[in-house]
């Protein structure tokens, strides 16, 4: 007397592997252009820090209420990238959030992080980030990702952004 249905069984489990990968995948690609926004409206310009934390509801500012760095030339806020930087797999999907300007690895590490940016923006929105992850891996439903994204974005972040990316090609 065999086990019937064992095909089945493994075409099934298959499939959700492909499922899952795919919804990790979207989840990261959400989380990274969400940190770039969230980024980039926080360090940009004096008055820009206030952003809304969709998993919150309030506003965060920084502890002094000042970014610790004003970008002035916005070469470097024109420079932050969040990309996913590989495939899903079943075990691991990873996203990078970087700044492309030279003196910008001196911004995040000098002086204790003194003028960090980029580290202090995931710390600040990591209840976000799990909110985003958690979503599109229980629903597949991107929609979340439009409820956490910095107050200024719309069609005017992603003129800017887009601009931005035809200037550095």
């Amino acid at each position: 007397m065999g086990v019937e249905g064992g095909d089945e069984v493994a075409r099934r489990l298959a499939a959700y592997r492909v499922q899952i990968q795919a919804r990790a995948e979207l989840a990261m690609q959400a989380v990274m252009t969400a940190l770039e926004g969230w980024a980039k409206s926080e360090h940009g310009h004096p008055g820009a820090s206030i952003t809304r934390g969709a998993s919150e509801g309030k506003d965060r500012r920084y502890e002094d209420h000042d970014p610790p760095f004003w970008d002035q030339t916005g070469n470097t806020t024109q420079s932050i990238r969040g990309e996913l930087v590989s495939e899903a797999s079943a075990q691991i999907v990873r996203g990078v959030l970087t700044a492309g300007m030279e003196y910008d690895v001196f911004l995040e590490l000098a002086k204790d992080g003194k003028w960090a940016f980029l580290m202090p923006t995931i710390e600040n929105h990591k209840d976000d980030i799990l909110t985003i992850i958690t979503s599109i891996m229980q629903t597949g439903d991107v929609s979340i990702v439009e409820a956490s994204t910095p107050i200024s974005t719309g069609s005017a972040y992603e003129a800017a952004k887009t601009d931005a990316r035809r200037k550095a090609s």
